[in-house]
């Protein structure tokens, strides 16, 4: 969308406590080795307060939190190089 008025922010959320994520807490925690060993996802007022600064503050064109912005972040230095080289932003 660049050189348009059109702005695109891209959300990458995280681990949310919601009602999904408390249906299927047993057998995640199953499936992670236990409770104790499980990754235990970020409170929705939390993650909902810390997002919407984000958006308010308007200078991400990227937003995410928790695990999610570790993700983002090596997605950035494992192929942000790679789509220079073709001249290309990401």
């Amino acid at each position: 969308m660049a050189g348009t008025n059109v702005e695109v922010i891209e959300l990458a959320p995280t681990y949310v406590d919601t009602n999904l994520v408390a249906k299927f807490r047993d057998q995640t925690f199953e499936v992670q080795g236990g409770a104790d060993k499980a990754a235990q996802p970020m409170a929705l007022k939390e993650y909902m307060e810390k997002t919407t600064k984000k958006f308010e503050e308007g200078s991400c064109k990227e937003i995410s939190e928790g695990f999610s912005a570790i993700e983002t972040s090596a997605w950035r230095k494992s192929f942000g190089p790679i789509l220079e080289q073709f001249g290309m932003k990401g």
